[in-house]
């Protein structure tokens, strides 16, 4: 042992001990060795216990998660994930050891790379979404949130990634964001062009908004307290509003195009729609009318069926309208006893004077021609088409024979007169046409067709013998 002395300090008293006082001390330090040997293992069970423990729990957590839970790698590749991927019908060795990015639509791959990235280099915790493919090739949408996992020296080498399917939600929000797309459009297309009115059972205007006083040129003020009325522009027949109020009086909703007239007298059109509000007793007392200006739209197609029914040259009728109407007249005729007269006439020589003046001036022949046969016409009910190329037919309504033959030589004199020079012609030196007339009394019993025959044959009777005449077929 060393003891301490005052005079020489410390000196050894090894040689003082006996052999049994050094046998105890070594016996002493080899039990304090294994003591402290022994409490050194039972510190790393301990310690590794824990560890274990910590990591059962960490598994039953992920595992009782409703998310898939990666750890990966910056790479992306897979160190393992949580169990809830079995309930999936997903093989844990199919995933442990892959890309996690094997997964992902490859539109998302960049995106996702550089999420990851930053959770890695600036260890944030980072939401992201993507899209990933199924086993059937469907796309399925997938929040993630990414967490950094920091090692003993404090290095960011794994991050853990928490995936939840968000497919139904993202669903919901598409249909969400479409309905508000349609109410803002809805919206916009009643401020720009619905006209508002409400009014009480005896149709007496209790508000109208600012887009129906603009078109009818009415103040709110001049409105209120007034009768629909007031917008009558007499078009529409008693019938036509009998059938309405019929209609709103059962509570039902009613749907139609109206004409109404304007402050300034002018017309206009709308598409209206009126909403029957009911009481207890389901009687209307109140109405909603929603319409929309169509004024355009029905002057457009105003304009479109009169050009489908005009010839683009002469501007009279063509064929197609031509047997509309001649089909019209002649049901009319049948049920009231009319006469029913038909005109078919063509210009004489007309394709020598194609040949020799051109066929600008053939044309423009054509229009003087429609011209003076439309200011013949005018003054009674008849229709006057191009019929084909230098042909023409005039149907006449309650016209008898005799009628109709001073009506076609009218015609005839009235070309003459326009004294258009004609080289060409053999019998007169200027433009003739030759012109065939028939009449009937229409019945159940004969087809209208005759009645067109007739006319063309007294045509080809008198180009025959003469032309420059009219002739009647017998």
């Amino acid at each position: 042992m060393l003891i301490q002395d005052n005079k020489k300090g410390y000196k050894n008293e090894f040689n003082r001990l006996s052999i049994n006082d050094i046998n105890a001390l070594v016996i002493y330090i080899s039990f304090l060795t294994i003591i402290i040997l022994c409490f050194s293992k039972k510190k790393n069970r301990i310690q590794l216990q824990l560890s274990r423990q910590r990591e059962q729990r960490l598994e039953q957590l992920m595992s009782a998660l409703n998310d898939h839970v990666f750890v990966v790698e910056q790479s992306g590749k897979i160190l393992t994930m949580n169990m809830i991927l079995k309930a999936d019908s997903i093989k844990m060795q199919d995933f442990e050891g892959s890309c996690f990015l094997d997964q992902v639509h490859s539109d998302d791959i960049q995106y996702i790379n550089k999420c990851i990235l930053e959770v890695f280099e600036k260890g944030n915790t980072v939401i992201f979404e993507f899209r990933i493919l199924n086993e059937r090739s469907e796309i399925r949408y997938t929040e993630a949130i990414g967490n950094p996992v920091y090692s003993e020296d404090m290095t960011i080498n794994e991050v853990i990634l928490a995936c939840r399917d968000i497919t139904i939600r993202k669903e919901y929000e598409e249909k969400m964001s479409k309905a508000l797309k349609e109410l803002q459009d809805i919206k916009f297309a009643l401020d720009e062009s619905t006209l508002l009115q409400i009014v009480d059972r005896q149709a007496n205007i209790l508000y109208a908004n600012e887009n129906f006083c603009k078109l009818s040129g009415y103040s709110f003020q001049e409105l209120i307290g007034k009768n629909m009325r007031i917008l009558n522009s007499r078009y529409h027949s008693k019938e036509y509003f009998k059938e309405l109020w019929a209609t709103l009086s059962k509570g039902m909703v009613w749907k139609g195009e109206m004409r109404n007239q304007s402050k300034d007298g002018g017309y206009f059109w709308v598409n209206t729609t009126i909403v029957p509000f009911l009481d207890e007793d389901k009687k209307p007392y109140q109405y909603i009318v929603i319409r929309n200006d169509i004024t355009k739209m029905k002057e457009n197609k105003d304009k479109l069926e009169y050009l489908s029914n005009v010839d683009g040259l002469t501007s009279l009728f063509n064929r197609r309208y031509f047997d509309k109407r001649f089909k019209e007249y002649w049901e009319n005729c049948s049920v009231h006893l009319l006469s029913l007269s038909i005109i078919m006439f063509d210009v004489d020589y007309f394709k020598a004077y194609n040949d020799y003046y051109g066929h600008i001036m053939g044309d423009q022949c054509l229009i003087l021609i429609s011209n003076r046969v439309k200011t013949i016409i005018n003054s009674f009910e008849a229709i006057c088409a191009r019929y084909g190329g230098e042909e023409f037919a005039v149907v006449l309504p309650g016209k008898n024979i005799d009628e109709a033959y001073e009506i076609a030589e009218e015609i005839r004199i009235g070309v003459l007169e326009l004294n258009i020079p004609h080289e060409k012609s053999d019998v007169e030196k200027y433009v003739t046409i030759s012109l065939g007339v028939a009449s009937i009394v229409p019945n159940a019993d004969l087809n209208r067709n005759e009645l067109l025959k007739g006319a063309d044959q007294a045509l080809y009777f008198i180009k025959n013998n003469g032309r420059n005449s009219t002739h009647i077929k017998e």
